[in-house]
């Protein structure tokens, strides 16, 4: 599937020169609905739960037009940056946000037998691989819930675990590979990098 992410000019060229792209970590994205728009009714889980996905998940944004003048505005430095286009293929599993008016409580008990299962599930995610559909997809609905005024960024996720390989400082990023090409690049109106410092990027990072 082709699906586009809009980039400062900067950190374009920086994602094509090392070959990989920022994963949005929770506790840093721009709308403080995420990680609360669908949260289980017991108040020890809810904490529990959100402080766990905001130190192990995180998720590659994406949106599937290059062509609309709002992401463009937001996400693109008011036309001048870049927007990258990938091809994302299987078994990478791309998701629908889940909009809603306001939030949802999802009835999910808090007793010690339940926070105990809970934290079996977080154990075994962070020394395997992290099960999005966890607890009757509670994981998965609380890490795709955005408030329905995002509707217009036309957003798709591919949701991640986190892992200290992909860290540099602060910031983690995925590695461009077979499941995430990078195929296209699209300079906004305002854009003031030389093409052929673009085509120079990306001759150094085939893909």
């Amino acid at each position: 599937m082709r699906v586009y992410k809009f980039l400062s000019d900067n950190f374009a060229l920086d994602n094509l020169a090392k070959r990989r792209i920022n994963i949005s970590q929770y506790n840093e994205m721009n709308d403080p609905f995420e990680l609360r728009g669908v949260t289980p009714s017991g108040p020890r889980t809810f904490d529990f739960l959100q402080t766990f996905l905001n130190d192990y998940c995180g998720a590659l944004c994406f949106t599937r037009t290059w062509n609309n003048s709002m992401l463009w505005s937001h996400y693109g430095d008011k036309h001048r940056g870049i927007c990258l286009g990938f091809d994302i293929v299987a078994p990478a599993k791309l998701q629908e946000p889940i909009f809603l008016e306001k939030p949802v409580i999802e009835v999910f008990g808090d007793t010690v037998i339940e926070l105990a299962a809970m934290e079996s599930i977080a154990s075994d995610c962070t020394r395997k691989s992290l099960h999005f559909d966890a607890v009757n997809g509670l994981i998965t609905k609380m890490l795709l819930s955005k408030s329905t005024q995002w509707r217009y960024e036309n957003e798709i996720r591919l949701l991640l675990q986190l892992k200290e390989d992909q860290r540099d400082g602060p910031f983690y990023f995925a590695e461009f590979d077979e499941m995430i090409t990078p195929i296209e690049v699209v300079t906004g109106p305002r854009c003031s990098v030389p093409l052929a410092q673009i085509e120079s990027e990306v001759r150094v990072s085939p893909v």
